[in-house]
């Protein structure tokens, strides 16, 4: 529900590039949430673009969401 919009979101918010490295290959990069999705309160917040982060995806793989730490 909105993913399509959701990635095209940050890519444009991020210009294209992985926020962490500044890799540019689309078809490298994912649109993760901050937030995780099933936490989030409502659709409007699953689709922020400050929810989120695009990255490109083995730094993705890494990534793990703050609230999971503890």
């Amino acid at each position: 529900m909105g993913q399509d919009r959701y990635r095209n979101t940050l890519l444009a918010y991020w210009g294209g590039a992985c926020a962490a490295t500044g890799v540019p290959v689309a078809e490298t990069l994912r649109a993760s949430h901050a937030e995780p999705w099933a936490e989030c309160a409502d659709v409007a917040e699953r689709l922020d673009v400050f929810n989120g982060f695009l990255r490109v995806a083995n730094f993705n793989a890494l990534f793990r969401p703050f609230s999971d730490q503890f």
